[in-house]
């Protein structure tokens, strides 16, 4: 969470999650800068998820403060998408179409949230648009909506600080989560990318993540990920060209940071969204096709490819 002080009090850069222990840190935080929730003039979230938005309506309710967020994410509210047990039926066919076996569906579906970590159901009452300043007097803090993480996923730029709110879109150590899981859009992971190379430029002498700590280097960053997101298109691309394969095998088989018997059954879920997401928009791109049984499995398209890795490269525009 980020405090922004503006002319007529201070703003928020997202809230935590909708429980006590987060309430108590936001208090106790507020007080050591001597002010309190009820300075509160605004809360905007980067996004929708709960350790972003989870205390927006506690916060309204407290301090009268305004609530924005992207309209794709606020879509979300009414979607159900705050209500983990409202997925559930979502998120079975998912894992289902996915491959997950009948053996592991009920362990790796499990529960999406502790219900301490619930969002609250909270209508925002700022739809925030790209390239839109932010309602604070006295500061120019610009939205730039940068979807992939989540469809409404938005940074800040604040000009008079050369300082980038990047939210969960660019993290210092570790890779963006980006699934198709979760309300998360057609192809996430093309919007991410794409989402990525639009940051470039943008006049950065400090990164201010939502995770982790706070870096320089955002160019340097960028590049990372994207040379991060090269080698995962082949490594989908080589474990599905050539063996007829569902998401659950392929990703069973990629290198991750630990072997696949160890990763626990909810990191196996995310581990499964994020190989879709490859799948998926190698599938925009015309290098893989699914099967329209279920499960689904993937293979390269026929015929139209025939320089596959290389094509690949190509298509992506990603330096070798």
């Amino acid at each position: 969470m980020y405090v922004i002080d503006g002319d007529d009090g201070i703003h928020l850069v997202d809230t935590g999650w909708n429980n006590e222990q987060s309430w108590r840190s936001l208090t106790d935080g507020l007080a050591e800068l001597g002010r309190s929730v009820t300075d509160v003039r605004g809360v905007v979230a980067t996004h929708i998820h709960p350790d972003h938005y989870g205390l927006a309506g506690r916060i309204r309710e407290v301090s009268g403060a305004w609530v924005g967020l992207h309209s794709a994410d606020a879509e979300l509210v009414d979607a159900h998408y705050l209500l983990p047990t409202d997925q559930q039926p979502d998120l079975t066919n998912e894992l289902m179409a996915a491959g997950v076996p009948d053996s592991d569906l009920g362990e790796v579906q499990g529960e999406e949230l502790p219900e301490s970590g619930y969002v609250t159901k909270v209508i925002p009452d700022l739809d925030v648009a790209d390239g839109q300043v932010l309602p604070i007097p006295g500061r120019g803090v610009k939205a730039l909506w940068t979807p992939g993480h989540s469809p409404g996923h938005l940074c800040f730029a604040i000009a008079d600080q050369a300082a980038l709110l990047t939210g969960d879109h660019v993290l210092p150590r570790i890779t963006p989560g980006v699934s198709v899981f979760s309300c998360a859009g057609a192809n996430p992971l093309g919007n991410f990318l794409q989402s990525l190379t639009r940051l470039a430029g943008v006049p950065a002498d400090i990164v201010l993540p939502a995770h982790e700590y706070e870096f320089r280097g955002l160019e340097e960053r960028i590049a990372e990920l994207i040379k991060h997101h090269r080698a995962r298109f082949l490594d989908v691309y080589d474990l599905a060209s050539s063996g007829n394969r569902t998401a659950w095998t392929i990703a069973s088989m990629m290198r991750w940071s630990r072997t696949w018997e160890t990763i626990d059954s909810l990191m196996k879920r995310s581990a499964v969204g994020e190989t879709l997401a490859h799948l998926i928009h190698l599938e925009t791109l015309g290098m893989l096709q699914r099967s329209t049984d279920l499960p689904h499995r993937w293979s390269a398209s026929s015929g139209r490819h025939p320089n596959g890795r290389d094509d690949l490269l190509s298509l992506l525009s990603i330096p070798r």
